[in-house]
C-alpha cells in the first residue's frame, strides 16, 4: 500500500512540474544547444554557449555564457522579449546563476505597453537570490508574484552583471562573468520543482 502511495505521490508532482515547465513562455531557457532566442543590449556585451556548464549537471546540455565584448561595459544585460501576457495577470520568474568574475548579478522582468517590449518600462521586479549549492549555482526567484499593470502587452526579461575587467581565454578575450541556466516567466506562482524525500 506504501508504494502505491509513493507512486502516486509520484505521478502528481510530474504531473505538476510538467504543467509548471509548459507554462514557461521564455524560448530556449534551458540552453540545451545553443542561446538563440536571446539577445545582447548593447555591442558591448558578449554572450554564448558553454556546453562544460549545466546547472543540472547534464552532459546533455548547457549554459548560457557572457563576458564584455569591448572591455569597457561593465554592465551585460542578455534579454529575451515576451509578448504573450495579459496585463493585469500574476507571473513569476526566475533563473540559476553560476558566477565567475562577477560580484554584482541577476534577473530582472520589466513590463511594456508595446507588443514589442519598447517604450517606458510600466513596472519592474528582480528575482531574488537564494543559497549557492554545492556546485556553486545560486537560485533567483521572485518572492512574490509580478502583477502586471492593466496596459501592459509585453514583458522582457534580463540576465545581469557586472563584470570587472580580467583577460581571459573565452571567445570574446575576457573572462566569463557569470553563467545562467534553467530561466523561467510564467503565469500564477513560481513553478514547483522536484525535492527529494523519503516516507517512513
Amino acid at each position: 500500500m506504501k508504494y502505491m502511495h509513493l507512486a502516486a505521490l509520484s505521478a502528481l508532482l510530474v504531473g505538476g512540474i510538467a504543467s509548471a515547465q509548459a507554462s514557461n513562455l521564455i524560448v530556449n531557457p534551458n540552453f540545451d544547444l545553443n542561446v538563440d532566442s536571446w539577445d545582447a543590449d548593447t555591442s558591448g556585451t558578449q554572450f554564448w554557449y558553454d556546453p562544460t556548464q549545466d546547472a543540472n549537471g547534464s552532459d546533455a546540455s548547457g549554459a548560457l555564457a557572457m563576458s564584455t565584448a569591448n572591455g569597457t561595459n561593465w554592465n551585460l544585460d542578455v534579454h529575451q522579449c515576451i509578448n504573450q501576457v495579459v496585463g493585469g495577470q500574476d507571473f513569476s520568474f526566475g533563473t540559476k546563476i553560476k558566477p565567475n568574475t562577477a560580484s554584482v548579478f541577476g534577473m530582472r522582468c520589466a513590463a511594456f505597453a508595446s507588443t514589442d517590449c519598447s517604450g517606458e518600462a510600466l513596472a519592474v521586479a528582480d528575482a531574488v537570490e537564494g543559497n549557492p549549492d554545492k556546485a556553486g549555482w545560486i537560485d533567483f526567484r521572485t518572492d512574490a508574484p509580478f502583477t502586471l499593470p492593466m496596459t501592459a502587452h509585453s514583458v522582457v526579461c534580463s540576465l545581469l552583471a557586472e563584470q570587472p575587467l580580467r583577460s581571459g581565454a573565452q571567445p570574446n578575450g575576457y573572462a566569463t562573468a557569470i553563467w545562467a541556466d534553467d530561466a523561467f516567466f510564467g503565469p500564477g506562482t513560481t513553478p514547483v520543482s522536484l525535492q527529494s524525500f523519503s516516507i517512513d
